[in-house]
């Protein structure tokens, strides 16, 4: 009897055990989603303010250029390589053409859309404004880095601490996991609608 109410406390024990950890587990879960939602909450909300600032100027000369580069770091990543085929089509609803610049990119990304009209590079030597995105400095934008120097007017939207804020008008949010996510709050503020 004695060994049997030993093995039953053994178990209602192991029991015990695998339930509390399933609770704390479950609970870890959750704190870090709420802590997750908070944190992206934050550098929503702060690159909003950012844009804000920086918004009517980055508009006029969006309005302003006939010619726009965009330009990414090199040994280009996902969102690096989306967010630049996101802009030129965001920019095509504001009736602007724009050539995306990449030399080199991975053959992993040639599904996205838009991949096709990539250029390695470009006869236009000074263009009215060059954006670069997810690029920490212009060191990093390597031999195109011309495209984005000779440019009238230089932007860049980036999520990186390191950020050197090298451009005229800097939309800089080191909070933001990505370049894409500062990118869907640009396009909401200007009413440019994400099709896919």
């Amino acid at each position: 009897l004695h060994g049997s109410l030993s093995v039953m406390l053994q178990h209602i024990e192991q029991y015990f055990i695998s339930f509390l950890a399933s609770k704390i587990a479950s609970f870890t879960k959750l704190s870090a989603f709420v802590l997750a939602s908070s944190i992206i909450f934050s550098a929503l909300t702060f690159a909003f303010e950012i844009l804000k600032q920086i918004a009517p100027e980055k508009v006029e000369e969006i309005k302003k250029a006939n010619t726009i580069a965009i330009v990414v770091h090199e040994n280009p990543d996902g969102d690096a390589i989306g967010s630049a085929l996101a802009m030129k089509l965001a920019l095509e609803q504001l009736n602007k053409e724009a050539d995306v610049i990449i030399p080199e990119y991975p053959s992993a990304f040639s599904f996205l859309p838009g991949v096709e009209k990539i250029k390695k590079e470009s006869d236009i030597q000074e263009y009215d404004l060059a954006i670069a995105l997810d690029c920490a400095s212009i060191r990093l934008l390597n031999g195109f880095a011309k495209y984005f120097d000779n440019a009238k007017v230089k932007v860049a939207i980036d999520h990186h601490s390191s950020n050197t804020m090298y451009a005229d008008y800097n939309f800089i949010s080191q909070d933001s996991p990505a370049c894409a996510q500062l990118l869907l709050v640009a396009f909401s503020y200007f009413g440019i609608e994400v099709t896919k």
